[in-house]
């Protein structure tokens, strides 16, 4: 725990959640001496023991490491312990565990298979961690979340306004539409129906109905309102995927271990001019 905290103390005041978790992660990987045991019964262990660590040693968002009420108890949820590393509002921590299970896997996506490549190389727990938050840190996966809050954030104030800006300068509507799902995303409904009484809806009813029949909210957006309905961190949803795929990728790195390694090694084939014939 100190390691930890120890390690993300070092990062600079503008470090994200997800910058202090890779600190956190790298740092807690060099100091298990058995984390090359990938038996089973290790790996489930050891990342049962790296969730817990991460969680407690992220900062509270008033800055102070000290438990508040059941924040950092082993009796309470993964939601419970979150939640004032996240927000000063009153504890509703049914909704970050809610987000949590939506989150925690979504089959191959880019950093489940960055994941999964590193543990085909029989990398060590901590390293199968780091390659997934790697490949999340991209703004095409773990920050989309990120660009949705940010459009929200001008779309409470004027919905149709915030949406005639994003399609008059030809930009992607960030929240909306899906690489897997064509027509709705399951999860986002999910979410939706838990905030469906919080004032923010109102801006996300009238962004979807503008949209209807073309694009659909996906889950970036629900995790969007899920942060303006209770004040979270304009960073938390990207921290609240990474912790959550933590146990995603943990579950595929189980699946790996048991497959014969190296598995995803491809072959590069050249396509430049010819070297032509060899003169002797």
């Amino acid at each position: 725990m100190d390691l930890a905290r120890s390690a993300i103390a070092i990062a600079p005041a503008s470090a994200r959640l997800t910058d202090q978790l890779r600190i956190a992660v790298a740092v807690l990987g060099a100091a298990d001496p058995l984390r090359f045991d990938l038996a089973a019964e290790s790996v489930v262990r050891a990342a049962g023991q790296l969730i817990g660590v991460l969680v407690s040693a992220l900062p509270n968002l008033d800055g102070s490491t000290v438990s508040v009420d059941a924040a950092d108890s082993a009796e309470g949820t993964l939601g419970a312990r979150i939640w004032p590393k996240m927000s000063e509002r009153p504890p509703r921590p049914e909704l970050l565990d809610a987000t949590l299970i939506l989150l925690a896997d979504h089959g191959l996506a880019v950093s489940t298979v960055a994941a999964r490549v590193a543990a085909s190389a029989r990398a060590n727990l901590y390293a199968v961690v780091s390659a997934g938050l790697g490949a999340l840190d991209g703004h095409y996966h773990g920050a989309a979340s990120t660009l949705a809050y940010r459009f929200l954030a001008e779309a409470l104030k004027d919905p149709v306004g915030a949406l005639s800006d994003r399609l008059r300068a030809g930009d992607r509507i960030p929240g909306f539409g899906h690489r897997v799902y064509q027509r709705r995303d399951p999860r986002a409904e999910m979410l939706f129906a838990l905030l469906r009484d919080e004032p923010v809806m109102q801006a996300v009813d009238a962004i979807t109905a503008e949209l209807a029949g073309r694009q659909f909210p996906n889950v970036d957006l629900a995790v969007a309102a899920l942060m303006h309905a209770h004040d979270l961190r304009p960073d938390a949803g990207e921290a609240l995927f990474a912790l959550a795929r933590t146990i995603g990728w943990t579950a595929h790195a189980l699946e790996e271990y048991a497959e014969p390694g190296l598995r995803f090694r491809a072959l590069g084939v050249y396509t430049g001019e010819s070297p032509g014939p060899l003169v002797v």
